[in-house]
C-alpha cells in the first residue's frame, strides 16, 4: 500500500481538507490536471468511500471557501 492516496478530483480534496486529513502535495507536472497527494491512513480511505456513495454531509459555505482556498494554491 502506498504511503499517499492520489486524486485529481476537487471536490473529493475539498471534503477531505474540511476533514483535516493531512494534504501532502499539489502535483502539476500535467499542464491540464493537478493530482492532490494525501497522507494515506484507513480513515482516510473510509471517508474516500463515503464520499463516492454519497454518505457525507459539509456546511456549504466551509466547503465554498475550502474550495477557494485549494484553487489559490493551485494558481499561485
Amino acid at each position: 500500500m502506498s504511503d499517499t492516496f492520489q486524486t485529481s478530483d476537487l471536490a473529493l480534496t475539498t471534503y477531505l481538507t474540511i476533514n483535516n486529513f493531512l494534504f501532502v502535495n499539489a502535483n502539476r507536472r500535467d499542464p491540464k490536471r493537478v493530482v492532490f497527494e494525501f497522507q494515506e491512513t484507513p480513515v482516510l480511505l473510509k471517508h474516500v468511500e463515503k464520499f463516492w456513495n454519497g454518505k457525507t454531509l459539509v456546511e456549504p459555505f466551509s466547503f465554498l471557501q475550502a474550495t477557494k482556498r485549494i484553487k489559490a494554491k493551485i494558481y499561485t
